[in-house]
């Protein structure tokens, strides 16, 4: 039992050292562009194909939904990061890079009234940090979910 409760902590800490993580890297990273770079001007990093631009995002992902408030947007977006905890909280730690990310842009947009994109790669729409964290814990979630459903052994499979 004992050890059962370790490793859930430990379990737990890393979800949230992931969450925290995230949110860390997405906001220390807009504030650095922020300081550094203007918006309505692009930087080459590779020339051809990476470039900071920074830009105001008002939509949710990539500018859809622009016309709606900035609150509602927040509400929404906070509504979801709870039903992901509530909902997937046993299942990968991994959620929690897409929880620190939302939360991330959630932070961006009551404070700013939009989320600030940076990352252009050209043939994508601009992006930032927390949505590099987004996408790698849906993906990660997805994947971890279906290694475990694979590996996973139905009672018939032991007889």
């Amino acid at each position: 039992m004992c050890l059962h409760l370790a490793k859930r902590r430990s379990e737990d800490l890393l979800k949230l050292i992931l969450g925290v993580f995230a949110f860390l890297l997405d906001q220390t990273s807009k504030y650095v562009i922020l300081k550094k770079f203007s918006f309505g001007f692009s930087y080459p990093l590779i020339p051809g194909f990476l470039y900071i631009t920074p830009t105001e995002n008002r939509g949710v992902a990539f500018g859809a939904f622009s016309a709606f408030n900035s609150f509602f947007l927040s509400l929404l977006s906070f509504a979801i990061v709870v039903l992901l905890i509530y909902f997937w909280h046993h299942h990968s730690p991994f959620l929690y890079l897409i929880v620190g990310g939302a939360i991330g842009n959630i932070s961006d947009r009551l404070r700013l009234g939009y989320v600030i994109d940076f990352i252009n790669i050209r043939y994508w729409p601009v992006f930032n940090v927390a949505d590099v964290c987004i996408f790698l814990g849906v993906v990660l979630t997805i994947t971890s979910l279906l290694l475990r459903k694979g590996g996973e052994k139905s009672a018939s499979d032991t007889d």
